[in-house]
Order: C-alpha cells, then structure tokens, then sequence
C-alpha cells in the first residue's frame, strides 16, 4: 500500500511541476495572435439575428493536425491517471478507457456515471492542464491567413468563427494562443468540468450541446452554420440539427480526387470530407467541384424507393470541373 501511495505521490509532483511549466510557457507568448478578443464566460447571450452565418470549429485534431501526436500525448496522461491515481493495473485502464470511451463518448463521463472521481475539475487538471502542448505546437501562421479569409466576402463572409469543444476552457484557450489564432475567435462553447459532480455532464455528441453552442452564438438558424470536427459521433449529430454544411475532417483519409462532398437536396445541407483544414475554401468555390453523374443518378434511384440514407457515411467523388 506504501508503494502505491508514493507512486501516486510521485505522480501528483510530476503534474505540479508540469502545469507549472506550462503556466510560464503561456505566460511568455508574445507572437501574434495570443490576445483572446472576447468574453470567455458571458453573462449575457447575443440577441440572435436572422441573417448571422456562424462556423463552429473543434479544437483537438481540428485546429491542429492529428499528425502532431498530441492525441497520443492525451492517451497517456489518461493512462496515468488511471494507474496512478485511481490505483488500475495497466491492463484494466486500458480496457476502462476503451470502453468508457466507446460507451460515453469521454472517459470522464465513464468515471463519472461509475462514481470513481468526485472532482470533474481536478480530473481536467491531471489530464488536460498538464499537457506540454507547447513541446508539440507551434503558430500556425496558414491556418490564421484561412481563419481571417473565412471572414471575407470571397470566402462565405461569417459573421463569427466559434470555438465548440469538449474540453474545458483551459485547454482550449491555451491550444488557440498557442497556435496564433486566439484573436481571431469571436466565443467559445466549452464542456463545464467546474460544474458540481452531480450535475449532468453535457457534451458532443448530444444535440442539447449543439443548441447550447447555438444560443451562445447568436445563430438563429443551424442552416446558417457550417461545422468541422474529427469526430464521426458529433459530425452525426451536427447533420441531425440540420447544420448547414458539415465537414467531417479524417487526415489520414484516402481519396483520388481532391475533395469528398455530397449533396442533400431535402433540407439543402451539404456535407464533405476533408484532409486538411486548408482545404476549405475549395468547398466553398462555387461551381469548382461538383457530384458526379453516377452519384447523383444512385442517390436518386435510392429517394425513388423510399429508403432514408445518413448521407453522412456515403463517398460521392467530386470531379474539378
């Protein structure tokens, strides 16, 4: 028991000692784009406008590529967390994590509804507060020329770019300031981990989160919106509440042509696969891509026979016209 008792021990030094780290790491930035320009917990909600065209973008394996193995860095602190806080044998976190996450969606919701953490918060703490993003990311300088071109008339002209996450706000503002694109976010949708522990857990996948990111915004209209995540739970979901275009990004992705899309003509929404996050703008051009004949021609035979298909999971090829 003494042996497991100074391994924790050791453990929690090694956290105090990293967030300490990264505390000073991000109280050095001074690159452009480290200034959040808004309210990170307004009191007050917008009042909603008809006409606004918001973009919501995921954070983790979003705003950064996956290929920078922060997602791996991740796995291990929640490995640790679980052997070394919460007293698991290797063999059992990794089969606790796994199914936690296929189950719930997060691990944390996992420990939550099984009753083994009783601070949501000091969880985030060990797992997210700790991480040396810093070791891993860096400005990205292409991704700010997309994110301020998103604003402009030629580029779909959004009124507001928001940030929709399932971290909590510390995670999320770090990543931005990090990347050099903190100024360039009008707001943030946030999982609350600070909330009471027997207060329901909201996150993506579930549709009241998307309305929670909805009202924060000022949207009117989820057909106003445009959306990228990763995530294939919450690109699902995205489609359901009926946002307008949906971007399902995979960067490890296999295709022959430049760009995946397709095309729901009941409620006009449109959904593509991407690879890059810098690849946006060639959705965007109109008249650059379109459904091939072939793909058109299957999608009709289908609404033909009165079959509904999640046209999220469909590959249509786009061919440059």
């Amino acid at each position: 028991m003494t042996f497991a008792k100074d391994y924790r021990a050791l453990y929690r030094d090694e956290i105090k000692k990293q967030i300490r780290l990264n505390q000073e790491h991000l109280e050095s930035l001074n690159h452009l784009g480290t200034q959040v320009n808004f309210e990170v917990d307004s009191s007050k909600l917008p009042d909603p406008n008809q006409a606004r065209k918001v973009f919501f973008f995921d954070i983790d394996n979003t705003l950064y590529r996956k290929s920078t193995k922060v997602q791996l860095l991740m796995q291990q602190s929640l490995s640790n967390f679980f052997k070394y806080e919460l007293g698991f044998d290797e063999n059992e976190a990794e089969r606790l994590i796994e199914s936690y996450y296929e189950e719930y969606g997060l691990s944390v919701k996992g420990l939550i509804k099984n009753k083994q953490i009783d601070d949501v918060l000091q969880y985030n703490t060990f797992i997210d507060d700790s991480l040396p993003l810093q070791d891993y990311l860096k400005p990205d300088w292409k991704l700010r020329e997309l994110l301020i071109n998103l604003k402009k008339k030629k580029f779909g002209k959004f009124d507001k770019l928001w940030l929709f996450t399932n971290s909590y706000k510390n995670h999320a503002i770090r990543c931005i300031k990090i990347l050099g694109i903190a100024d360039l976010f009008d707001g943030l949708t946030y999982c609350h981990y600070d909330r009471p522990i027997d207060e329901e857990f909201i996150c993506k996948p579930d549709p009241r989160f998307f309305e929670t990111a909805k009202l924060q915004s000022g949207l009117t209209t989820f057909a106003n919106a445009w959306f990228i995540d990763d995530n294939e739970s919450n690109v699902e979901s995205a489609l359901a509440v009926g946002m307008g275009h949906v971007i399902h990004l995979i960067e490890d992705y296999q295709y022959d042509s430049e760009n995946i899309i397709t095309r729901d003509r009941a409620n006009k929404q449109q959904f593509s696969i991407l690879k890059d996050i810098l690849e946006i703008p060639l959705v965007m051009r109109r008249g650059t891509f379109h459904p091939s004949s072939i793909a058109i021609k299957e999608k009709e035979d289908v609404e033909e026979e009165g079959e509904t298909v999640n046209w999220s999971k469909q590959q249509i090829n786009v061919q440059s016209s």
